[in-house]
């Protein structure tokens, strides 16, 4: 894909911008069907194939990145979309997201400015080699799942949060935390602490 395919609908095939509410699937608001399946596919083929008609949403807005982002970094979160999105800033191709289910994060610092508009386009892809493997007793329906929001965080950030539980040798719990920390800071400080319940 692209940003030449975001120019508008090719008027053989698509349809004329319409309006839709975000989160909601295209599938729920007149845009094509839903399609429920518990074994066989929603389209004919082997993996990886995906069908030579496959729906495609494109949504666009234009937002202004606030004044007081400047010298911040700038993350567009895609809560979720059904099955592919493809971010576009300005026209520029940003990131790629293939789960249907989980969140897809966007650094887009470099393609904004704090204080000037911008616009965002999200190419939603019903169906993908993705679909494959996500194939279970389910809906299938295109579109954007949960909500899309713009946010800033310091440049230095946390990146990755895990919590790993277990058990000692002797049968108490444990409970590791490893933290992924971005940026350019040069060191991190670390503290540890040890607790006990009861």
């Amino acid at each position: 894909m692209t940003a030449e395919s975001l120019r508008g609908p090719d008027p053989d095939h698509g349809v004329g911008p319409s309006h839709m509410t975000v989160p909601g699937a295209w599938t729920l608001q007149g845009f094509s069907s839903p399609h429920y399946t518990n074994v066989v596919m929603p389209f004919p083929g082997n993996p990886p194939e995906v069908p030579e008609a496959n729906p495609t949403g494109v949504y666009v807005t234009t937002v202004t990145v606030p004044r007081e982002w400047r010298g911040r970094r700038v993350v567009l979160r895609v809560g979720a979309a059904e099955s592919v999105v493809v971010a576009f800033v300005d026209g520029v191709a940003v990131g790629l997201g293939t789960d249907s289910r989980l969140p897809s994060e966007f650094d887009i610092t470099a393609h904004v400015r704090a204080g000037r508009r911008v616009t965002i386009a999200l190419a939603v892809v019903r169906y993908s080699a993705q679909t494959w493997v996500e194939d279970q007793d389910q809906w299938w329906h295109g579109g954007l799942q949960r909500s899309v929001t713009l946010h800033s965080t310091a440049p230095d950030h946390l990146a990755r949060v895990e919590l790993v539980p277990g058990l000692d040798g002797g049968g108490e719990g444990t409970l590791a935390v490893r933290v992924d920390v971005d940026g350019p800071m040069t060191s991190v400080p670390v503290a540890g602490a040890r607790a006990r319940d009861g």
